[in-house]
């Protein structure tokens, strides 16, 4: 049986596991052939819509787009940037057809408002940490969650019921 890594930023030797690796804006090469492109919101600052539009069309090949999205850990600053590269991202997917792989860190409502525009592309929550409550509300919403280590430590997330559910690799290092 093969496993499926959905969010990698490194490769595994194990022909077990498929992975798609994400390579982000300004920080990652490509040495796959299924990978996702992305900006992440933390470089919301430092990309403009013209530059990510370019860069996105620059790998015609991806097989998805992120992790993008929303991380207000830092707080609010940046929002409008968030908000501007998260949907130039689902637009390019939608306008590809490929799913969408979301970095959300306090930012789900916002999340689930703006997915409203664009109801055709495919979702995956990256890294879900969230309850159980949020999980069911995701998953009804028809967004796949995907999961690294931390659902080891969230008895309440393993009873989170899903169609399809992803884990994630995280290397350290």
């Amino acid at each position: 049986m093969k496993f499926v890594n959905a969010h990698t930023h490194r490769y595994s030797s194990d022909s077990q596991v498929i992975e798609l690796r994400s390579c982000l804006y300004g920080r990652e090469q490509l040495h796959s052939e299924l990978y996702a492109v992305g900006i992440h919101p933390w470089d919301a600052l430092a990309v403009s819509e013209t530059e990510a539009i370019a860069w996105l069309e620059s790998h015609p090949d991806a097989a998805a787009v992120g992790e993008c999205g929303y991380d207000f850990v830092r707080g609010r600053e940046d929002f409008a940037a968030q908000q501007r590269l998260f949907e130039v991202q689902l637009e390019y997917a939608r306008s590809k057809n490929i799913p969408i792989i979301t970095h959300c860190v306090k930012g789900y409502n916002e999340l689930l408002a703006v997915l409203n525009k664009f109801p055709s592309v495919r979702v995956v929550a990256h890294g879900f940490v969230g309850s159980q409550q949020l999980a069911e509300q995701l998953v009804s919403h028809d967004i796949t969650l995907s999961f690294g280590a931390a659902i080891l430590q969230n008895e309440k997330l393993r009873n989170a019921k899903s169609t399809v559910i992803f884990n994630e690799n995280w290397h350290k290092g």
